[in-house]
């Protein structure tokens, strides 16, 4: 296989390109899976529920503190959540594009509607074990694990929940585990799992580090705390601040270190964190200063930026552990009072440079963006104001220093690029996607080990709640590449057939044969999405193809159900609406399951094209659409729509001049699914158009 980035020629089985210009990076959705339809969404705050007052947010399952809610190790994923019935879950599917196996916890419920309380999940590569942890807001420990092997052998095992101990509130040797928050598992590079923590509470609170040894598959003593809570005193002067129009000044003797992420880039660890002092009370207007750290013997020491050791793990001396007082940590300074958030997200390279993404005001405003500061291959910071911002995000980077920022904003999903300069100095930074599709009540979580180990971006995104109840949306993995867009072509050895296949967003495959003629180029797929076979006969004719963007189809009428109600009828089927999706359940008691839309009069001499995006969740492979014409009845012999059985979603092209009676005027369509069937459909949108 040869690949080329814009245009191919094709002559038997050779390829040779044209010419190759040069493409800026894209991102390309290339999958959606759906762990769960029914996901837990906690009521809003104002709504009564039997589990007390909602707290911090109705979203508990897609927080950027969950490091990480999704994790992929040999060539499976894995997931944890909480599913509409309070269940602690867990799933896996296997790569890239396996259905998601789920076992629901049945002995255990969250019975509080408090999103500190989410669920991670952690995975020791030297032995396989499978670790949980979740519910937690300053309580005992909730946890769960399996015996070494099950994600080594994933194959080999029945997933159910007997692989998985009961839940316990201890760590093996370490005994009970209480006052715990803010769980976030950390897979290492000599294959052991790190737990990091807070004990205690917001501005008060100690950072903790714990280490699951994969040799003796058991939690080792020692390690604890490293970053402390009451070592030190912090003086506010509010003097000329945002906040206060005021000369005084207050002091906090506590404090929490509140992290955007504790991560390794290659074999060394990194720490980056913003303090919250308490004052007269615990607030974000108290956040203050980025700070840093580093570890290279996997957390037992601590450097600061200037590379001097300043903290031994598990001592509790001021001069043993990180202090506010601890000198070269503080390398932003950020004042109390500049609407900085805590719990952002930083990226860090096995070269010593890292790379934190921030949100506060930007200096000597009220404007709050983001703001991307980072530490180069020498020790010095960087910062750079961002044009925009949005919820807590999550921040990625390839080899070549490009950096990806995920985020969401008005419940949708965003991608942004970070451009590096030449010398790999500066970033300017752009948004290059939005997610139109999906709409997402969470932040930017992603699963970092797939983008470390494939370069794909996986996404864990559940729907927004639609309303102020208690009221489940589905849990989905979105899958995206960045590259550049490109054709390869290859052919079958065995039947000689000719196989193209693209990347692109908005263009589609062109063919022509013999002479190289701008009129001459043929578009091959109505389809965006490749690949398409040819068979024999078209691999050994010399062939162009390129990709090419076409002419935008006029659009007659749209069915969706963004807003609600469509116009429509439905025959022997239960119908529902959540986020913008059309749901029809079908009973095999029911024999003549159909939709029909009230499009209003349709010049079908003008608008002779149906497109339908459906998901079939049935046995049936033939479905049929009639239309009536204005003033009879339904007429046609039904055009034909053969879905796959069980299948994902897929969109339909149909040009209705197959059907000689498409002619006139055209009042309603109707889609008449298999008689006697069991199941879902699911109906994203209908369009007529040119």
């Amino acid at each position: 296989m040869l690949s080329r980035p814009h245009l191919i020629a094709f002559a038997t089985t050779c390829f040779s390109a044209l010419f190759s210009p040069l493409h800026a990076l894209e991102v390309f959705q290339i999958g959606d899976s759906l762990i769960d339809e029914q996901a837990l969404n906690f009521p809003a705050d104002e709504t009564p529920s039997p589990y007390g007052s909602t707290k911090f947010g109705t979203t508990i399952n897609g927080r950027t503190h969950q490091q990480w809610p999704l994790q992929s190790f040999n060539g499976y994923q894995y997931a944890t959540y909480y599913d509409h019935e309070r269940h602690i879950c867990v799933a896996r599917r296997k790569l890239p594009s396996g259905e998601w196996q789920v076992i629901r916890f049945t002995d255990y419920k969250i019975e509080n509607n408090d999103s500190h309380n989410v669920a991670v999940i952690g995975i020791a590569e030297g032995d396989g074990s499978i670790h949980l942890t979740y519910d937690h807001h300053k309580s005992d420990l909730n946890y769960r694990y399996t015996a070494p092997g099950v994600a080594t052998h994933p194959d080999q095992v029945d997933w159910n929940a007997s692989l998985f101990s009961a839940n316990t509130d201890t760590l093996g040797p370490l005994g009970k585990i209480e006052d715990f928050t803010y769980p976030r598992f950390v897979p290492m590079p000599n294959g052991n799992l790190m737990l990091y923590f807070r004990y205690w509470t917001s501005g008060n609170g100690d950072s903790m580090i714990r280490e699951y040894d994969a040799t003796t598959h058991q939690w080792t003593t020692g390690l604890g705390k490293f970053i402390a809570r009451d070592k030190g005193n912090y003086t506010w002067d509010h003097n000329g601040d945002n906040q206060i129009a005021t000369d005084r000044s207050e002091t906090s003797p506590f404090r929490y270190a509140y992290i955007n992420a504790i991560s390794y880039g290659g074999t060394r660890l990194h720490v980056s964190w913003i303090w919250r002092d308490v004052f007269t009370k615990t607030s974000m207007t108290n956040n203050h200063d980025l700070c840093y750290a580093y570890s290279d013997d996997n957390g037992r020491t601590w450097h600061n930026n200037d590379g001097q050791q300043v903290a031994i793990t598990g001592t509790d001396s001021k001069d043993t552990v990180i202090t506010i007082d601890t000198p070269g940590i503080t390398v932003v300074p950020i004042a109390p009072g500049q609407n900085a958030i805590n719990q952002c997200t930083h990226y860090a390279y096995p070269d010593g440079s890292i790379h934190t993404m921030m949100r506060h005001y930007v200096s000597g405003t009220t404007d709050t963006r983001y703001h991307h500061h980072w530490r180069d291959t020498n020790g010095d910071w960087h910062s750079n104001a961002l044009a925009f911002t949005g919820s807590r995000p999550s921040l990625i980077g390839d080899s070549d220093k490009n950096l990806y920022l995920v985020y969401t904003n008005n419940n949708q999903t965003h991608i942004a690029h970070g451009v590096p300069n030449q010398d790999k100095t500066a970033w300017t930074w752009s948004r290059v996607f939005t997610q139109n599709n999906f709409k997402d009540g969470g932040e930017g979580v992603i699963d970092f080990s797939r983008w470390q180990q494939e370069q794909i971006l996986s996404t864990y995104a559940q729907g927004s709640s639609p309303n102020s109840e208690e009221t489940p949306t589905a849990l989905h993995v979105i899958d995206y590449k960045i590259s550049e867009a490109f054709i390869d072509a290859s052919i079958d050895p065995q039947t000689k057939d000719l196989t193209v296949s693209w990347l692109s967003n908005d263009q589609r495959l062109q063919r022509q044969t013999g002479e190289l003629l701008e009129e001459n180029w043929e578009f091959l797929s109505e389809e965006i999405q490749s690949p398409i076979t040819l068979s024999k006969a078209a691999a050994f004719t010399p062939s162009f193809f390129r990709l090419a963007t076409p002419p935008a189809p006029a659009v007659f009428k749209r069915f969706d159900w963004d807003d609600g109600e469509e116009n429509m009828f439905t025959k022997d089927l239960d119908s529902s609406i959540s986020n913008g999706i059309l749901k029809l359940t079908m009973t095999a008691d029911r024999k003549d399951p159909y939709i029909r839309m009230n499009e209003g009069s349709v010049n079908a001499d003008q608008y002779s094209h149906i497109r339908v995006k459906a998901r079939n969740q049935t046995s049936s492979t033939n479905w049929l659409l009639y239309f009536s014409p204005e003033g009879g009845g339904e007429a046609g012999n039904g055009v034909q729509m053969n879905p796959t059985a069980n299948s994902d979603w897929h969109t339909f092209e149909i040009d209705m001049r197959s059907d000689p009676d498409w002619k006139g005027q055209i009042n309603t369509i109707r889609i008449d699914f298999s008689n006697n069937i069991e199941g879902t459909v699911e109906i994203d949108y209908i369009e007529i158009y040119k």
